[in-house]
């Protein structure tokens, strides 16, 4: 990998009439907000609008994987922006701080104690496998046949999607082995409902923390963790 992929993290507490915001809804005003403010910034930076929404201008859903990621727990709103979406996020961070004209739902929202880190990920094969844990993972809706014995096939499945829309490929072999798992209540997104674990993995390579794969990453499902 020539490059690093840099992946911004922010975290960010949120005051309002609003008291349980869901991730498809912070999602959704993010959008909005990108496009109402920030488009002419992102087209001079080369960057389409589509890498929000995930459409093209038909309204056709593009099928990659999602460079921003949404999450929402204890009155805090979290983006993870990766590549190009780590300038969209920091983009839409500056703008919010200084205008203070965030809405959800059509109703505002205070922003308050913003923290934002950024990691930059060299993708690499390690000499020895590695132990990640996943939060929320959803491999299979619950309109698909939820064969558990599949599962293992289906982690590497989702790493292999991921990687590829992120034009990682790596010249020796990709070991991943799912160790453990737990199913957890069913989880709705988008009007499907969506069989949901927590999981643990191990895998050479050097995954970064924080992004997901699976089912709706774009709404905080599968969050990788590295187990130390």
């Amino acid at each position: 990998m020539k490059h690093p992929i840099p992946i911004t993290r922010i975290q960010i507490q949120y005051k309002g009439e609003q008291s349980a915001i869901t991730s498809q809804q912070w999602k959704g005003a993010f959008n909005a907000y990108v496009e109402a403010h920030l488009k002419e910034k992102l087209e001079k930076k080369k960057i389409v609008l589509d890498i929000c929404f995930n459409r093209d201008k038909h309204g056709k859903p593009i099928q990659r994987y999602p460079l921003l990621q949404f999450s929402t727990y204890n009155n805090i709103l979290e983006v993870v922006g990766i590549g190009k979406g780590d300038i969209v996020a920091e983009l839409w961070l500056k703008r919010v701080l200084k205008e203070s004209d965030f809405r959800i739902n059509g109703q505002n929202v205070n922003l308050l104690n913003p923290e934002k880190t950024t990691q930059f990920w060299y993708p690499q094969l390690l000499p020895q496998l590695r132990k990640y844990k996943l939060k929320g993972w959803k491999p299979f809706d619950t309109e698909t046949l939820g064969d558990e014995s599949r599962l293992d096939g289906i982690i590497w499945g989702n790493m292999h999607r991921m990687l590829s829309d992120l034009e990682i490929q790596f010249t020796e072999k990709v070991n991943i082995h799912l160790k453990k798992y737990t199913k957890t209540e069913s989880a709705k997104g988008y009007g499907i409902n969506w069989i949901t674990y927590n999981a643990v993995f191990s895998t050479n390579i050097n995954l970064p923390q924080h992004i997901g794969i699976g089912h709706e990453p774009s709404l905080g499902s599968g969050k990788i963790r590295i187990i130390e």
